[in-house]
């Protein structure tokens, strides 16, 4: 009935490794459309969890905070799509 049955979310390029966002487990129970309030709150939580989280390595290209909150908004910006 368009709820979430299951959710995980994985981000690459921003740890040594792929780095589990559990915070995605949220979404579970919630209902999958872009009207949904309640489920667009969650999806910026788990955005500002995958932010925090996120741990790119430092580079010449990018400033280290600027990719940290880069990697919540391309978690939200994916989450949203995937509504469509």
């Amino acid at each position: 009935d368009g709820l979430v049955i299951e959710a995980k979310l994985v981000l690459g390029a921003v740890a040594s490794q792929p780095l589990v966002i559990p915070e995605a487990s949220a979404l579970v129970g919630k209902p999958w459309r872009a009207d949904a309030t309640e489920t667009l709150a969650s999806i910026e939580e788990i955005a500002k969890a995958a932010g925090k989280a996120a741990k790119p390595v430092d580079n010449v290209d990018l400033p280290v905070a600027y990719r940290k909150r880069m990697a919540g908004v391309f978690a939200a910006r994916a989450l949203k799509e995937l509504m469509e």
